[in-house]
């Protein structure tokens, strides 16, 4: 009851353009257990209003880092950066966007009018903002009955897919994600069976959808890779490649695939980080260039104190220099 008095009376006071008021009453209601993805939102929205850019900017990016599934919130702060004019992490944000939801055309036009019209420079921007993002648990609310069509749906899937027969394979497994859309091992098995009907495009957009859910999951980068390799995007493919290898250093199947578009690579080179382009500061610490050549200087806001771990030491350049 307290959380629904405080939504509405926030509600309210943006209403009336009484921003102090809405802030104040969604700050307390972030704190209660009942707190949406949208709350964190509209604090943004109302800290933005007031003119406070920085805690409008951390609403903005704890909505994205702490659901990282949530379409809108990853939109609005990537908007956000972009009204900052931190366009790199502003890209990379609509980039995540895009990941989850590849069919946002006003998402594809704002990152077109910030100058991202090919192909490759997208590629790399899917790559950083994926890997920026957090692990999410996919919120499955599915009934019994749902639970059961999805797990008859499956089978089925699998039996399809043992014969070859990837059409049918792919029909199933869309049933299953009609009624459990979080079965994220169902949306990669159907990104393999659209890769098998010489679908690359729409297998990519499957297993990026998937990575927003697991962005440090060695496999679903070399699946990543496979289906760029496809596309004849084979520099974006290595970038894949090299970061499922460093993902799992040693990985023998990134390797092989690493090793086919870069023949004279060695294990040592890569083992030792040799060949890896950075762009260290006088920290010492390999940043991640973006389009521009430019670097990024520090993880972006919202990482809990193991996500900036883990981004610090992903944040060399996967592009491999001979």
């Amino acid at each position: 009851m307290r959380s629904g008095g405080l939504r509405s009376a926030a509600r309210a006071a943006a209403r009336r353009q009484d921003w102090l008021t809405a802030a104040r009453n969604y700050e307390a209601l972030l704190v209660t257990r009942r707190a949406r993805a949208g709350d964190r939102i509209q604090l943004g929205h109302a800290l933005k209003e007031m003119g406070d850019r920085d805690a409008a900017l951390r609403a903005y990016a704890e909505a994205a880092q702490r659901h990282p599934l949530h379409v809108d919130a990853q939109r609005q702060y990537g908007l956000y950066l972009r009204r900052l004019g931190r366009d790199a992490e502003a890209l990379d944000a609509l980039a995540r966007t895009l990941a989850l939801e590849p069919g946002a055309g006003e998402v594809r036009a704002e990152i077109a009018a910030m100058g991202v019209t090919d192909a490759a420079t997208l590629d790399r921007h899917f790559l950083r903002g994926i890997l920026a993002g957090s692990d999410a648990k996919e919120e499955d609310w599915a009934g019994l009955i749902n639970r059961i069509l999805s797990a008859r749906a499956l089978g089925a899937a699998r039996r399809r897919a043992r014969t070859r027969d990837w059409a049918a394979a792919e029909a199933h497994y869309r049933t299953v994600l009609r009624h459990q859309p979080g079965r994220a091992n169902a949306r990669v098995q159907l990104g393999h069976a659209l890769l098998e009907q010489d679908r690359p495009e729409d297998a990519l957009a499957c297993y990026r959808r998937a990575q927003v859910s697991s962005p440090r999951e060695p496999d679903l980068y070399l699946h990543v890779g496979h289906a760029l390799k496809r596309l004849d995007r084979r520099d974006s493919a290595l970038d894949a490649y090299l970061t499922a290898w460093r993902l799992m250093p040693g990985s023998p199947a990134a390797f092989e695939e690493i090793r086919g578009l870069l023949p004279n690579v060695e294990k040592a080179d890569l083992l030792a980080g040799g060949g890896m382009a950075t762009d260290a500061g006088a920290t010492g610490e390999a940043r991640l260039p973006d389009a521009t050549g430019r670097s990024l200087i520090a993880p972006p806001p919202g990482m809990s104190h193991r996500q900036k771990a883990v981004f610090k030491l992903l944040s060399g350049s996967v592009s491999y220099k001979e």
